[in-house]
């Protein structure tokens, strides 16, 4: 199994993840054009995509969809709940099969299972994805660390989980107070400190390898959140693990280790 971050941050998020048996994308933001360019770039297209997972219904996640239904014609699966409510919000409805917010998947030789996570959308979850006894998990757009989360998350060799902004930044930055809230708040996104316990934890049950996705471009950089969560680990313990941050625009490989 291969994953990789096509791009990822508070504009747009895209992760393709891939193996000799057939491709599934979790999320599609941004456009479909530029998610082809980035399928290209990997020797793909959308002919190769056998589904799309959607976390939720915010546009940093959803905006390819129409075109990428009208056009390639790819089955989508996503919360009933958040369907419904992103067909309330664009005035489009597409041909999503919708699910309860806990469910799992067959397709195309991985076992994908959802799991809720904390954030302001009509609902909103994260995804392990299992391959021949591999698993790894993605979770972005969570307020809060949950016990639910853990529970998903732990034995994956390898993450994906949101370091979206760091206190001090988000502090003493422009955003209004009512969105600093929001953004803080439960149902908001996970700071760097947050995820790096989250990276602790996670390393005591196996997890060996951690891409650091959704980051803010106001309230966050890359080497920030990188070294907040791998000093955590350090202080904890655990040496020789991959810490690295998923990139804005371009392509991201995760490292699984076995």
């Amino acid at each position: 199994m291969e994953v990789y971050s096509l791009f990822s941050g508070s504009s747009a998020n895209c992760t393709l993840v891939r193996s000799h048996t057939g491709a599934i994308l979790i999320d599609a933001g941004g456009s479909a054009r530029k998610i082809s360019s980035a399928l290209s770039v990997l020797g793909m297209s959308f002919a190769d995509i056998s589904a799309v997972f959607v976390t939720h219904e915010h546009s940093d996640h959803t905006a390819a969809l129409p075109m990428i239904s009208k056009k390639y014609n790819i089955p989508i699966h996503m919360v009933g709940a958040s369907a419904e409510r992103l067909a309330a919000d664009g005035g489009c409805r597409l041909p999503v099969t919708p699910h309860p917010p806990i469910f799992s998947e067959e397709i195309c030789g991985f076992t994908v299972a959802s799991f809720p996570t904390s954030h302001d959308s009509a609902a909103c979850v994260g995804y392990t994805i299992c391959e021949n006894g591999t698993k790894i998990g993605i979770a972005t757009d969570t307020g809060e660390v949950t016990p639910t989360l853990c529970a998903a998350l732990a034995g994956c060799p390898a993450v994906l989980i949101e370091a979206n902004y760091d206190k001090n930044m988000l502090k003493s930055g422009p955003y209004p107070a009512a969105l600093k809230l929001r953004i803080s708040g439960a149902g908001g996104h996970l700071c760097n400190d947050d995820c790096a316990s989250l990276a602790v934890f996670l390393a005591e049950q196996g997890t060996k390898s951690f891409l650091l996705g959704h980051l803010s471009a106001e309230n966050n950089r890359p080497e920030l959140a990188e070294r907040t969560v791998s000093e955590a680990l350090a202080e904890n313990s655990f040496a020789g693990l991959t810490v690295k941050a998923a990139a804005r625009y371009d392509i991201t490989r995760m490292v699984i280790e076995p």
